[in-house]
């Protein structure tokens, strides 16, 4: 079933006659293949339902502007769209932008932070060595508790009270350094 644009003309014979100018202007204003179709599918669709409205006037025109409006339109739009590229660009351009004083304040204080951790751990070791094993297994491997108090060859609240007596001497002496850090 075709509609009439005009007595002589109907809505296949004016697609079939334009249908690449409109993609090739659509192509020009976008430089996206998909997006040049998009803008054809939307311009012949509103030729479609617009008929009676421009069938005395300059179809030709009246699709290239359609077309074109509706690129530049869809660009618009797209400019206020963030990608994951345009994430990863903008976290870039920020770390850019930070000062050679902030990088050196931020590598002092992962050193600082590095060094204390450090003597925390030499220091707990001369303490005791099983409160040593049972802090690193529990807090930096990830060990399960109840895998350690079988591997120490202990009960589970012998375990529980040796941890909370290693987390109670680290903060007696190292409460005010590790404060100074944050």
């Amino acid at each position: 079933m075709s509609q009439k644009l005009s007595e002589n003309i109907d809505f296949n014979t004016v697609y079939d006659k334009y249908v690449n100018l409109v993609f090739k202007t659509a192509l020009n204003y976008s430089g996206d293949h998909y997006v040049a179709e998009e803008a054809s599918q939307y311009t012949f669709m509103q030729l479609y339902i617009q008929f009676e409205q421009i069938k005395n006037g300059n179809i030709k025109s009246w699709l290239i502007t359609t077309a074109k409006n509706y690129v530049l339109n869809y660009n618009e739009k797209a400019k206020w769209e963030l990608t994951d590229d345009n994430i990863v660009e903008l976290c870039d351009m920020r770390e850019a932008a930070r000062s050679t004083e902030e990088n050196v304040l931020i590598k002092t204080k992962e050193e600082k932070h590095t060094l204390l951790r450090k003597e925390i751990f030499t220091q707990l070791y001369k303490k005791n060595p099983r409160w040593w094993q049972a802090v690193v297994l529990a807090y930096i491997y990830e060990v399960p508790q109840e895998d350690i108090a079988v591997e120490m060859k202990m009960e589970l609240n012998a375990l529980y009270q040796m941890l909370y007596r290693a987390r109670k001497w680290i903060m007696k002496n190292y409460r005010e350094e590790f404060e100074e850090l944050i």
